[in-house]
């Protein structure tokens, strides 16, 4: 940058001399920025994870609830057997639904 030009920090409003041609904060507002950010990626990270967990564990539900709405059981019922007949009968309403066991 050409010596003598400022910009004005987007943050605080101070006036600093920039160091490239993208340079938007001054030097004291530049690690505050940087570490809000970095917060804000791990928060949203964070969020993400839970949201994929609660998906699995809903598209667990749902499949273990339409298995036994297709045998004629109801939830409990389909718990309350054998994790075998549980499976078979699993494998049997995946395949009657045309998805892959």
């Amino acid at each position: 940058m050409a010596a003598g030009k400022t910009r004005c920090c987007l943050r605080c409003g101070a006036y600093y001399t920039p160091t490239g041609p993208a340079q938007k904060y001054c030097p004291d507002c530049r690690l505050a920025v940087r570490a809000c950010w970095s917060r804000t990626y791990y928060q949203k990270q964070a969020a993400n994870q839970v949201n994929r967990e609660v998906e699995t564990r809903e598209a667990s539900l749902r499949l273990l609830a339409g298995a036994a709405d297709w045998a004629g059981l109801s939830y409990g019922m389909l718990m309350a057997k054998s994790p075998e007949a549980r499976a078979a009968l699993i494998r049997q309403y995946q395949q009657s639904k045309g998805e892959k066991p």
